[in-house]
Formats: structure tokens, C-alpha cells, sequence
């Protein structure tokens, strides 16, 4: 099961950008430096045990550069990737030091079989199209061997039990009579999707990759009333509530 989920978006397609480039290059706009601990995201558990061991390391959708800036630290030679011109300035000021291409992310510009890792935090999601462009890619230029570490949001249990209602809150919402009704100026248009684990897993594989867990992490906060059963069902099943899932695969 996969919820294709929408959000209002402010921010008008600039010259050469699409709508979503555009979303994104607001979104960074204004943002300034990160937590130099990296031990309190709530990800780095879930990767922490892969990248033990330094190498040349690729972040695909780096946004301002924390998660290089980290890497770096760790002993990795890292790149990062991205294509919201805002989010690589910030990243540029942030730390100098960064190694930071614009691109896209579902044809960047280097050789096939270059790193031992590719880390890609909430970014094959947000293609309308699907994921299986830019998991190709990230394929393409991992060596054999090598290490994905690639999140998307979680269509968890509270979200299946309440898929129905989200699924006819976003369709009220993209109505445009609905939306003046309740004062609302901006678009109402794709976002993301939101994966099961069992699709997710399904995505990783049919892109070539050899699945090797799927990892859960933080909370989400946009379903009601279920929140109340968690203290009883979420210690009985790590998909129960977790916001995210951390694929690990690895290219044969």
C-alpha cells in the first residue's frame, strides 16, 4: 500500500525549476547550520553499525549539508547532492569544506561504480513518478558491494487504520471551492508518497538492490486519537507508529 500524499505549496516554479524544485529552494531559503551532534537524530541509530567503516560516501538530496558535514567527521570522504540552489548555500556557509554538486538525483554526473556508501534522507518520495528513477541511479554509482541507506516516510499501522480518512482529506482539499471556502490562497499538490514496508521492500528490489533490513525510526505527529494506544501496541510492532523506515540494501 502506498498513500500519495499532498501539501499546500506557496512558493511559484522559478525560471529553469520545476514545481517541486521551486518548493524546495523556499523551504531551504533562510535556513543556518545544524546540531554538530549527530547522535541525537533520530536516523543515526539506524545507520550507525553500516557506516563504521570510512569510505567515499554520496548523500543524495544533502539539503544544507548536515549529514556530509557529520560524515566528514566520521573519517568519510563525502559528497553530497542536491538541487535546490538555497540549500547548497546554506550548506556552503555552513562549512566551506563541503563537497556539493547540484543535480538531480535521478541522473547525477559521475562514473558507475564510484562509492561504498549512498545515504539518502526522506528524498525518493517526493518524484510524482515514483522512486525507481532515482534507486537506479543510486544503483548505477554504487560499487559492488556497497551500501544503501535510504528513508521514506512509513505507511505505518495508525496510517493504515486511518488511511481512509487521509486519503478524502487530501481530496477535499485539492477541491478548489473547498479551499476558498476556507481561506486558503496556495496550491493544494503533490508532496510525497508514503510506503508500507512490504512496498517499500518491493521498490529496493525490483531496482537491483539485495534488501537487507528495513529499520523504523521517529514518531508521527498527523494522525489523531490513535496516539492514545500507543504505550499498548507500539512495543509490540516497530511499524505500529514510526514516522519513517530506513531501508539497508546493498548492490550485488
Amino acid at each position: 500500500m502506498i498513500w500519495k500524499q499532498y501539501d499546500y505549496v506557496s512558493a511559484p516554479a522559478g525560471v529553469g525549476l520545476s514545481a517541486m524544485q521551486a518548493r524546495w529552494t523556499g523551504h531551504w531559503e533562510g535556513r543556518k547550520g545544524w546540531d554538530p551532534d549527530h547522535t541525537k537524530e533520530a536516523l543515526w541509530p539506524t545507520i550507525a553499525d553500516v557506516v563504521a567503516k570510512p569510505g567515499l560516501l554520496l548523500e543524495a538530496g544533502c539539503g544544507t549539508g548536515k549529514w556530509i558535514h557529520y560524515f566528514n567527521k566520521l573519517g568519510h570522504r563525502s559528497v553530497g547532492v542536491d538541487y535546490a540552489p538555497s540549500a547548497l548555500q546554506v550548506a556552503s556557509a555552513s562549512d566551506p569544506s563541503l563537497n556539493t554538486v547540484r543535480c538531480d538525483c535521478r541522473a547525477m554526473p559521475f562514473p558507475d561504480n564510484t562509492f561504498d556508501y549512498l545515504f539518502a534522507n526522506g528524498t525518493i518520495e517526493h518524484d510524482e513518478a515514483g522512486p525507481d528513477a532515482a534507486l537506479r541511479d543510486f544503483l548505477r554509482v554504487l560499487k559492488p558491494g556497497g551500501w544503501l541507506m535510504s528513508s521514506v516516510p512509513c505507511l505505518n499501522i495508525e496510517r493504515r487504520v486511518m488511511y481512509p480518512w487521509l486519503v478524502l482529506r487530501d481530496w477535499l482539499k485539492r477541491r478548489p471551492l473547498i479551499r476558498r471556502l476556507a481561506g486558503k490562497k496556495d496550491a493544494f499538490e503533490f508532496y510525497q508518497y508514503v510506503f508500507s514496508p512490504d512496498q517499500y521492500e518491493a521498490a529496493l528490489a525490483r531496482n537491483g538492490f539485495r534488501v537487507c533490513s528495513l529499520r523504523p525510526y521517529g514518531t508521527q505527529r498527523d494522525v489523531p486519537l490513535l496516539p492514545l494506544l500507543r504505550p499498548l501496541l507500539s512495543g509490540r510492532n516497530p511499524f505500529f507508529c514510526c514516522h519513517m523506515v530506513m531501508g539497508i540494501a546493498r548492490k550485488p
